[in-house]
């Protein structure tokens, strides 16, 4: 059950830290480190303290979700004054680790007035979020399995916006969720990296950015489908598929990510072209985690490790190619999931 490895682990970093429990909240956002660290869904009012016996604070009327959901037993129902009181009494005069940019300002003077010492520790959280358990890994894989069949499925003669609407619907018959808002672009509007219009069916190519998530884990993969294609265009595509073949090699623990990133930027560069954005980003709970995988990257890739990669080349107003798909560092090398 996803929360409870996860805990252990933050427990180690807490030395480190200085902190010796940890104060997550749900309430005007969902912060992903709650399902993170309790395998529960976020529910409106509600928080977790991490330490050695985790508590879950819910109202009343979800405290049986919350206790059939997650793996930590002991949920108690949340209203701010008993609640701060009691925790106020667990940790004492202890520090508190936060994670500030999901904790509203309320609730953070409210912290402040029971006399709750606090420390922001999000960076070590966003840190430790990088490397995978295998069951994190296991719903990775099952949402990019699940991606890719939908993907290559498409009717490249539909408008974007029915082509949305199609992927909708085949995740929700899937029982999974849309990760992120589709980018379905043709012609020129592929040309746009995040595109957001109503495309209309083009004759050169189809680009599709699309992925969906199970279990709060999501994919993350591109594809672009050449229509009747013109020279230029699948030249264009031939260097965009090379460059991420040649990143990919690179790839395997203690491999320099600049370096990954390097290679992909050279090829493209070499036929004429330049990279607009970065070569890839870490996926997980969230479309963009660590690590970012760019040139000037002073970062290691470790096991375990889940990332995109999707080398791309825009022509403003002709056509774009990106070619994205989720890469998995193994022991020894790296899967293309």
């Amino acid at each position: 059950m996803i929360g409870k490895e996860q805990t252990e682990r933050a427990l180690g970093i807490f030395d480190e830290q200085g902190i010796d429990s940890l104060f997550l909240m749900n309430i005007q956002a969902k912060d992903p480190f709650f399902y993170y660290f309790t395998g529960a869904s976020g529910f409106e009012s509600s928080l977790v303290l991490i330490g050695e016996e985790p508590v879950i604070y819910t109202p009343g009327f979800e405290m049986e979700r919350a206790s059939e959901e997650s793996w930590i037993k002991d949920v108690r129902e949340f209203s701010t004054k008993n609640t701060l009181k009691d925790i106020k009494k667990i940790v004492g005069n202890n520090i508190v680790g936060v994670n500030w940019k999901f904790l509203p300002l309320r609730m953070q003077e409210k912290l402040q007035k029971a006399g709750i010492k606090t420390k922001d520790v999000s960076e070590a959280l966003l840190d430790l979020r990088q490397y995978k358990t295998k069951e994190e890994l296991g719903l990775i894989e099952k949402a990019v399995k699940a991606t890719k069949q939908i993907i290559e499925k498409i009717d490249t003669s539909l408008p974007g916006n029915e082509i949305r609407a199609e992927l909708l619907s085949q995740y929700a018959m899937k029982d999974m969720d849309e990760f992120y808002r589709a980018i379905v672009a043709y012609d020129a509007d592929s040309a746009v990296p995040h595109y957001r219009g109503v495309s209309k069916p083009g004759k050169q190519c189809l680009l599709v950015d699309t992925g969906g998530s199970y279990k709060g884990y999501g994919a993350d993969i591109t594809r672009t489908f050449l229509l009747e294609p013109e020279k230029e265009l699948k030249e264009i595509y031939s260097i965009v598929e090379e460059a991420q073949k040649a990143a990919i090699v690179l790839i395997e623990p203690g491999a320099r990510i600049s370096d990954i990133s390097k290679v992909a930027d050279d090829i493209i560069e070499k036929a004429g072209y330049k990279m607009v954005h970065s070569l890839g980003h870490g996926i997980g709970l969230e479309v963009h985690e660590r690590p970012n995988i760019r040139t000037g990257s002073d970062e290691v890739l470790e096991e375990n490790m889940v990332f995109t990669l999707e080398p791309a080349i825009y022509i403003k107003g002709k056509y774009g190619v990106r070619i994205e798909d989720n890469i998995l560092v193994t022991k020894k090398g790296c899967k293309i999931l």
